[in-house]
């Protein structure tokens, strides 16, 4: 992603990615994997919802993000800066 948002920045065109943790949806749950992460891996204590997520991308979409490019957001209830795999 570093080298897009570094080419097109000169352009004003923001490169920008959301990197969501577990919400419960129906893939999930179809999926069977929705309990195999439980809110005990994440450091907020529960899951995120759709509407979170979705809140975090119109951020990055809209002009409250016009200085913003390169960003990997995080919305993952703190799991992506603590062990989440135990042995």
């Amino acid at each position: 992603m570093w080298d897009y948002y570094y080419q097109l920045a000169a352009d004003g065109v923001r490169v920008n990615a959301i990197n969501p943790g577990p919400v419960p949806t129906n893939i999930l749950r179809d999926l069977k994997i929705g309990k195999a992460i439980g809110t005990g891996d994440i450091p907020m204590g529960r899951s995120g919802t759709t509407t979170e997520t979705s809140d975090a991308i119109l951020f990055l979409a809209s002009e409250r993000s016009s200085y913003t490019t390169g960003v990997t957001l995080a919305v993952d209830g703190g799991m992506s800066v603590s062990p989440v795999f135990k042995e």
